[in-house]
């Protein structure tokens, strides 16, 4: 049987910043909560091709030539649904080896492309020339971890019984999973207290989860440590594009 796939879709993508993912992330750490609810799962983003991107110190020669010489593709996550590039990674999973530490892995991943002609094969994870696949691997899963923390991430899901089964005629796609859940931006959200939309256009944004330590008893003399979830708002554009958003690159 196939695992679970998690589809994520484009305006998740473009409705959280780097800083709120990772805030969001070490809380979660903080309280034994940075887990997958699988221990195997698949995971589908859509990219698209970057207009600009560093390099991370120490990459190899070869791989900077690829690129350069058009050999190898810099991507980036797809911000709408009109990229033509799909990405699925096939087997990830979370090993938990201490309070802090975790090791990714993933078996595969494939893309396609439209159209056609521009279909790739599967590509190793462990090959030096997609070496950074791997740390596209941890960004994705931080992110589906954060989102499915998140209190109002639209969470829409498929079962799909004849493949529960192992049988029917769908053996690739969408419909060869026993069960797909989408992972979208709300449409209904509430207004960001700190960035008044009035007169401005709406856009979504994730406010990071974090944990407070709320005094509580009498002459609120104790303490305990409050988990605050994180959430989508409304915030207004002029806020929105300042923040710092994904932009990793395979």
């Amino acid at each position: 049987m196939k695992n679970e796939l998690f589809v994520i879709s484009p305006r998740t993508f473009a409705a959280a910043s780097t800083e709120a993912v990772r805030d969001t992330k070490l809380a979660l750490l903080e309280l034994g909560l940075f887990k997958l609810p699988f221990k195997e799962v698949d995971i589908m983003i859509k990219v698209e091709p970057a207009t600009s991107f560093n390099l991370r110190a120490g990459s190899p020669m070869d791989l900077v030539d690829d690129i350069l010489n058009g050999k190898a593709r810099a991507l980036q996550w797809a911000h709408t649904e009109e990229s033509c590039m799909t990405l699925t990674f096939l087997g990830v999973t979370l090993d938990k080896l201490d309070g802090e530490r975790h090791e990714i892995g993933c078996d595969d991943v494939i893309m396609e492309t439209t159209p056609p002609k521009y279909k790739f094969d599967r590509w190793s994870v462990g090959t030096q020339a997609q070496m950074d696949i791997k740390s596209a691997i941890q960004s994705i899963v931080t992110y589906l971890i954060v989102m499915l923390a998140t209190k109002n991430t639209l969470k829409k899901v498929v079962e799909h019984k004849l493949a529960k089964l192992g049988i029917g005629k769908h053996k690739t796609g969408l419909k060869s999973y026993p069960r797909v859940t989408t992972i979208d931006v709300p449409e209904d959200r509430p207004d960001h207290p700190d960035h008044a939309t009035e007169g401005k256009p709406k856009a979504a944004h994730l406010r990071r989860g974090h944990i407070r330590n709320q005094k509580y008893g009498p002459a609120l003399a104790f303490i305990k440590r409050v988990w605050i979830e994180p959430i989508f708002v409304n915030a207004d554009e002029d806020y929105v594009s300042t923040r710092e958003r994904y932009n990793v690159l395979i």
